[in-house]
């Protein structure tokens, strides 16, 4: 049938864009088909778009979503990792406004042959039909006859529609839907050729046919000669239909016999799964008649059927190499032996320093100038506290991103948010909290009229941010109804939660800086403490941004809080480890602040993960377990001095190693 066509299935997802409004899938499916290639589209950055934007569906949602990310994005524009991405958008703007230009025909309602006319210029714009007949393929006079057998059958059948209801206008569903049904029941044939390729068919089809080789299979009692069946509801002599069926198969058995010319071969499976096979009587009284030859697997040994199976065999060294006598594969030899080499010295010693196993340039005599050059020429910018992260986690995984710029692009759940409520969330608390900073509200125990204000100018700033946020974008429903209440109820709010948790924080200290950044080029962040330039740490560069530090003035201590959206916690083993550096680096860098900017000595009291997630047991503020102890007396400081001293280590040791070009699979097995 027409829809097992790849020509015209392409062109079918192709019109389906326009009628779906750029549905993501249909995008891929055809563009990704080879049939349809639209000079300079860039398919891998409309994938990387639609993953790092989770963008599914809605024209002006790639386009509302896209220009948002490049002007974010453009911020932070010296960091070469943004410029890429940036590029990346910018493309995929420019290719959906040539999918604009292509299906703009399609967009308004058309009569019957006035869609049969739009098609074949879309088609001809497409430059289908020459790319069917350059291919070089082997499906090529398939799909050169698919193609011609869908466009008389469309012009058919809307011709017909036309006759029936006149030059009545329609919307492309109309004509999709029938296209679809058409595709599915229409059916085309190509001529068979002689002694090209074989022929896989049941014993009826191959009377009066010739064949040099005929394979037949299944020589087992019960399937060849079959079983007879008795007709239930028709009387007769069983034995006689029994006797009638045998012969029919026997007659089966004689056409078969006669279609090959060179060779004849005759097989039967050992066992049927844990039974025992029992050969076909046919099989039997033919062995009496005629002389016949056995094969086993001893006649193959000195045989290689595949490239895999070649590949198997040198690094088994089974098969003597000297007797291959193709040259194209033979070409190929040394390379597979020299990867039969690097995977022997990757797995005899996975720790060994080697350029095969993430130490690029352990071999003195093979070291890449240009890479070491790119690596040392890193030591100049800043690292953010994420990067650090990723390479104290698995080193290859930071090379792989950093280094060779590699994007993964997974194609993006249908069920994902439209827009990150993390970063709303984040712009919200930001504005809220400079704001009853300068107002001289605290929340800790306030009384219920202060509360009243806090809640009417929360959720005052939140209804700007979302409708600047969803302004042109389909916001997800669920994700307002947690910031503003389920039900429009303000007390069922993840908003209200928050105001909640705050008022009744136990601590003694009250949030004093937001959103402080270092080294970070953003409009939003905390006028009161921000350096524009990264801070220095032995020779390294870092920047980063602080979501929030509570103070107590009076005992000169501070806490460090990051917000999240997810249910991550932080452990003292991860900081440990070196996988989870952002808080106590954050300490440092809060010490170093306060101390260069404001001139002020503080100590750390404590370092937390604040989770807005919208599940009671989870939200709140946790706090990061820096000892066992519990008494009230304790004091976490030097614990806490401790754990930033060995995070310090960490970031030290990674960017030593990252110049020394180490970088290994992840040291931690889970």
């Amino acid at each position: 049938s027409l829809e097992q066509s790849l020509s015209v299935t392409a062109i079918i997802s192709f019109l389906e864009i326009a009628e779906s409004d750029y549905y993501y899938k249909n995008i891929i499916r055809s563009l990704s088909n080879s049939f349809i290639e639209i000079k300079e589209f860039d398919i891998d950055a409309l994938l990387f778009a639609a993953k790092n934007l989770k963008i599914i569906v809605g024209r002006d949602n790639w386009n509302f979503n896209l220009t948002n990310a490049i002007k974010n994005l453009e911020l932070h524009s010296d960091d070469n990792y943004n410029y890429l991405r940036i590029k990346k958008y910018r493309k995929t703007l420019v290719d959906l406004k040539k999918l604009d230009d292509l299906l703009l025909p399609f967009q308004r309602k058309l009569s019957p042959s006035r869609f049969v006319q739009e098609l074949n210029k879309l088609i001809q714009k497409l430059e289908i039909p020459p790319k069917l007949l350059n291919a070089e393929n082997e499906n090529k006079e398939n799909d050169i006859k698919a193609l011609t057998t869908f466009l008389s059958s469309v012009e058919e059948i809307f011709s017909l529609i036309e006759t029936e209801q006149g030059s009545e206008v329609h919307d492309l569903s109309f004509y999709i839907d029938r296209i679809r049904t058409l595709s599915q029941s229409a059916r085309f044939n190509i001529k068979e050729r002689s002694d090209y390729g074989v022929l896989v068919t049941n014993i009826d089809e191959i009377r009066g046919l010739k064949f040099k080789y005929t394979f037949l299979g299944g020589m087992i009692d019960g399937d060849f000669p079959t079983k007879y069946q008795p007709e239930i509801f028709f009387s007769g002599s069983f034995a006689k239909k029994e006797r009638h069926h045998l012969n029919e198969e026997r007659y089966r058995f004689y056409q078969a016999l006669k279609s090959w010319s060179n060779r004849l071969y005759l097989t039967y499976p050992d066992s049927h799964g844990e039974k025992e096979s029992v050969r076909s009587t046919f099989l039997d009284e033919f062995e009496k008649s005629f002389a016949m030859s056995c094969k086993s697997d001893d006649d193959y040994k000195s045989m290689i059927f595949s490239n895999e199976e070649l590949q198997r065999n040198i690094k088994n060294k089974s098969f003597p190499l000297d007797k291959i006598d193709d040259s194209s594969i033979s070409s190929k030899i040394s390379e597979w032996e020299k990867a039969v080499v690097i995977d022997r010295i990757r797995n005899e010693n996975p720790l060994a320093a080697s350029p095969f196993s993430g130490s690029l340039f352990s071999d003195p005599n093979d070291v890449d100038e240009v890479l070491r050059a790119q690596l040392l020429n890193m030591q100049t910018k800043a690292y953010s506290i994420s990067q650090l992260e990723t390479y104290a986690t698995c080193p290859f995984k930071y090379f792989l991103e950093r280094v060779l710029k590699v994007e993964i692009t997974e194609e993006p759940d249908e069920e994902i948010e439209a827009v990150e409520i993390g970063s709303l969330l984040h712009a919200i608390l930001f504005e809220f909290y400079v704001k009853i900073r300068d107002k001289n509200i605290i929340l800790k125990s306030c009384s219920d009229k202060v509360f009243k204000i806090a809640e009417n100018l929360i959720f005052e700033i939140a209804e700007k941010h979302v409708s600047e946020t969803t302004k042109d974008s389909p916001f997800a429903f669920f994700e307002e109804e947690k910031i503003f209440g389920i039900n429009s109820e303000r007390k069922n709010s993840l908003l209200y939660k928050f105001l909640v948790n705050e008022r009744e924080d136990d601590s003694n200290r009250i949030p004093n800086y937001f959103e402080v950044s270092f080294g970070v080029k953003d409009n939003e962040h905390d006028e009161l403490l921000y350096s524009n330039e990264p801070l220095n740490y032995d020779n390294i560069k870092l920047r980063g941004k602080i979501d929030r530090i509570d103070i107590n003035k009076n005992e000169k201590t501070f806490e460090v809080i990051d917000y999240k959206s997810g249910s991550k916690k932080v452990t003292k083993g991860e900081i440990e480890k070196g996988t989870s550096l952002q808080l106590p680096v954050y300490i440092w860098a809060v010490k170093t602040l306060l101390s260069e900017e404001l001139g002020e000595e503080y100590s750390p009291k404590a370092m937390s993960i604040y989770n807005l997630k919208y599940q009671e047991d989870i939200f709140g503020r946790n706090p990061v377990s820096v000892s066992r102890r519990r008494s009230a007396d304790f004091d976490p400081t030097p614990a806490l001095n401790e754990l930033v001293d060995t995070a310090l280590d960490h970031v030290k040791s990674s960017v030593e190693n990252i110049k020394a070009g180490n970088f290994p699979l992840t040291p931690f097995i889970d």
